[in-house]
């Protein structure tokens, strides 16, 4: 009972008895689920069998590794049947985690996510000052573990590539994270954004959305590929090799489920408030006043001419990489099991609550602290 409370400790009310018919635990767990998980917990303290008596139920998978290392054992329990195999254990957080911010694909919430994870697993922040010390040899790796202690947490633009040697030498286990978009709506979402929302004196037309999509390098079709590569030419399978996971930015909060699941997390872990939304100005991060918000046009409804320079460019590359990216989303998701679409619609639910209690919330810090107050007030 203690143990499992220790546990759950938001879950507000406390178990009577030992019966399962007892066990009331609101929205986080049913009675079904409870009452396995204290099966669980017998076997694990009495015979050490945990292992054999958990993976023949379903049931256990959620919640069953917090009650497993409370228990003071650190273990990974296989939980399998005919539709889903899954591994639960310690959160895969203990190296660090390293996002590689793909520009216009959603990076900026990850950014958040990225600060709330590591407030909530002891990782600390490799930044961008600290970046550029260790690269230009300013800051050895002795005199920044003495500064900050690993392991890192780390999310900030620039190439895999041009990144990849600080990063591996930094924190050379963590996990690694990135997302990937529409490589057409993510060129028109960097003309809305540089173009238009950076220079308060641009012009709107077609005739500069064709300019742009003729000339800057975000529409040339490799743009993301190249972005997110350690080797020239890398094929889609070998891009999502070196990843961890990729956030597809048209499914985001499958993603975000998604990567829940392989990272080994809690759900309230993951939560988040939309950052740098083009529709809604003040949840635009401290320090960017010059932006201006533009409006931006579905591709659908932009005019025939900028949709006929848009047919016209090669998008193969980038268009096979967010394929594989999706493909590869599926088969996480094939392998979450049955509660994948509930757990989404759960989450979907919460992020509403937050939107508007801790929204316009412009520092990263704040905004973080706001979400892990209301996940602590409401038990989630």
């Amino acid at each position: 009972d203690e143990l499992f409370f220790a546990a759950y400790p938001n879950i507000g009310q406390r178990v009577v008895g030992v019966h399962c018919q007892a066990l009331q635990m609101y929205d986080m767990v049913s009675p079904a689920q409870a009452c396995f998980m204290l099966a669980c917990l017998q076997a694990l303290l009495l015979t050490s069998a945990a292992e054999e008596v958990c993976s023949a139920q379903e049931e256990a998978t959620r919640g069953l590794s917090n009650l497993l290392q409370v228990g003071g054992r650190k273990a990974t329990v296989d939980v399998t049947s005919e539709n889903q195999t899954q591994s639960l254990g310690e959160p895969f957080l203990q190296n660090g985690l390293a996002v590689i911010r793909m520009p216009k694909t959603g990076s900026s919430t990850l950014m958040l996510l990225d600060t709330r994870l590591g407030s909530l697993y002891g990782l600390n922040l490799f930044d961008e000052d600290h970046y550029l010390s260790v690269e230009n040899g300013s800051l050895t790796l002795e005199d920044l573990a003495a500064e900050v202690a690993p392991p890192y947490c780390y999310a900030e633009h620039g190439t895999r590539k041009d990144r990849d040697s600080v990063l591996r030498a930094v924190m050379p286990e963590a996990a690694m994270v990135s997302s990937v978009r529409d490589p057409r709506e993510l060129c028109m979402s960097k003309y809305y954004h540089i173009y238009a929302g950076e220079d308060p004196n641009a012009t709107v037309t077609d005739e500069t959305k064709i300019d742009w999509i003729v000339n800057d390098r975000s529409c040339n079709g490799r743009y993301i590929s190249t972005f997110l590569e350690l080797a020239d030419d890398s094929t889609p399978d070998e891009i999502l090799e070196i990843y961890n996971f990729i956030v597809v930015n048209e499914r985001y909060d499958e993603s975000i489920v998604a990567l829940k699941h392989v990272l080994r997390l809690n759900l309230s872990d993951v939560l988040y408030v939309k950052m740098r939304d083009s529709t809604h100005a003040c949840n635009w991060p401290i320090g960017d006043t010059e932006w201006v918000p533009v409006a931006h046009t579905p591709l659908e409804n932009e005019s025939a001419a900028v949709r006929q320079a848009l047919d016209e460019k090669n998008w193969t590359r980038d268009v096979s990489l967010v394929e594989a990216a999706n493909q590869k989303l599926d088969s996480v998701i094939a392998a979450y099991g049955p509660s994948f679409q509930d757990d989404v619609e759960l989450f979907q639910s919460r992020l509403d609550i937050l939107a508007t209690l801790c929204d316009c919330l412009r520092d990263y810090d704040e905004l973080s602290t706001c979400i892990s107050e209301e996940v602590e007030k409401r038990g989630w």
